[in-house]
């Protein structure tokens, strides 16, 4: 039956797809894993955190429109001894399947600046995040969510309260949101400006720290309610706007 599925891929163009057998032939030597991602659409996915890494080294990603996609990938777990992986999960290693094709990168801040930042970072979201951390896979974006659990990304989650709420259950019986893991471009401008902030502007930089977190959590499709952030929003502007 696996062989009869196909998809739209990173190297497909838009309309067209591939088949998994066609993803695994073309994948480099050592790769183990079929990466996929899931959003509405192909643009969605493409301008989101978690593909920069994989564009940057030309290696193939999967993408998922339909929610039963994710079903498919969770039940059926591998294809041809390569493992179904979403592209949002914690402890990918690309490097050690393809070099970034970019030579040209910012100059990361200095290890101790990342550490320091990352403690106050974790101070200031207190609960809301398990760990924060510096990550090489971003390339753009200034922060994203890794997926810790392989099983439950941000898209199932999302569908179980669906299911829930469809079958008049309550949403909240799956409990509150569990704490995040927040990783951090040490070569964005804006993670640059927010480590030199901390330490001369606390208020505004822990405000800054919390926006952060729920950009991070709408381009993981983690943030159902965006009011709390749309308020802190106009915090953080009424403050850079008065300098």
């Amino acid at each position: 039956m696996l062989r009869l599925l196909r998809y739209e891929s990173s190297y497909s163009e838009e309309g067209s797809n591939t088949s998994l057998a066609d993803y695994v032939s073309r994948a480099p030597e050592g790769q183990k894993e079929i990466y996929y991602l899931s959003g509405a659409s192909r643009s969605a996915i493409e301008t989101g955190p978690y593909f920069e890494a994989f564009k940057a080294r030309n290696i193939e990603v999967l993408y998922l429109y339909e929610p039963i996609d994710e079903f498919v990938m969770n039940h059926a777990r591998a294809f041809e001894e390569k493992s179904f992986i979403s592209a949002d999960a914690d402890g990918i290693d690309l490097e050690a399947i393809a070099p970034e094709t970019d030579t040209n990168k910012e100059e990361a801040l200095a290890t101790d600046a990342v550490e320091g930042l990352c403690a106050f970072i974790k101070e200031k979201l207190g609960k809301d995040v398990s760990e924060v951390a510096a990550s090489d896979r971003l390339v753009g974006s200034p922060a994203m969510i890794v997926n810790g659990d392989k099983m439950m990304t941000a898209q199932m989650r999302k569908m179980m309260k669906a299911m829930q709420q469809q079958q008049g259950a309550d949403a909240s019986a799956m409990g509150a949101e569990p704490p995040v893991k927040l990783q951090i471009n040490p070569r964005h401008a804006l993670v640059k400006n927010l480590a030199e902030l901390h330490g001369s502007n606390e208020e505004l930089a822990g405000l800054i720290c919390e926006q952060l977190l729920d950009n991070a959590r709408v381009a993981a499709g983690l943030l159902e309610d965006p009011s709390a952030m749309i308020q802190r929003n106009y915090k953080i502007l009424e403050q850079l706007s008065a300098k």
